[in-house]
């Protein structure tokens, strides 16, 4: 019968993919045929397994989502099938902060407003629910009031009611992390 030995248990992280390294050796018969085959297969797990090449020793596994698998190292001789099997255990890819611009300082002159121009990303997790959310708030300075159009979207309108300095600051959240950056506008006096 072939020895077949399907290598060291692993854990990895996504979108990560797992090195396999397998062993398999045979004593060359029956002859005919004396070939050895050997064949990687998912025995169980959660998601979906792709080997880069399901029939080399040493090839890669790449896995749809997180979950404890067991991959299936079998050799065949033409007569006899032998098997090992290996464990790899896919952790789910870590959630990152969302990426947060507010946009460029502006120097305006009352009454006249203006419009924030911002940008945020994210990664998409986590997933449920993989929205981002953003929120405008007055954050310091100035003493009137602020008014957005629209405090929830990144691109929005906003007045004053006083001259000053005030600091914007737009926070977007993940659902488990916020991010945020501050703009600066100066808004000088009516001029007469």
């Amino acid at each position: 019968a072939p020895i077949v030995n399907a290598g060291s248990d692993q854990t990895i992280t996504l979108p990560s993919t797992a090195n396999l390294s397998g062993t398999a050796t045979d004593d060359g018969l029956p002859d005919p045929p004396a070939t050895l085959t050997t064949t990687w297969s998912k025995l169980s797990g959660p998601g979906t397994v792709t080997f880069g090449s399901a029939g080399a020793l040493n090839t890669t596994a790449s896995f749809s989502q997180a979950g404890s698998y067991v991959l299936r190292l079998s050799g065949n001789d033409g007569a006899i099938n032998s098997t090992d099997d290996v464990s790899i255990t896919v952790d789910p890819q870590p959630n990152q902060a969302p990426t947060v611009n507010a946009g460029s300082d502006q120097v305006i002159t009352l009454p006249s407003g203006t419009t924030l121009n911002a940008t945020a990303s994210d990664d998409g997790l986590p997933n449920p629910p993989a929205t981002l959310t953003t929120t405008w708030s007055h954050f310091s300075g100035g003493s009137g009031g602020v008014a957005f159009g629209n405090p929830e979207s990144l691109n929005t309108t906003v007045s004053f009611s006083q001259p000053g300095v005030y600091v914007l600051r737009l926070r977007a959240n993940d659902s488990a992390i916020t991010s945020s950056d501050d703009v600066s506008i100066t808004v000088n006096p009516e001029i007469n």
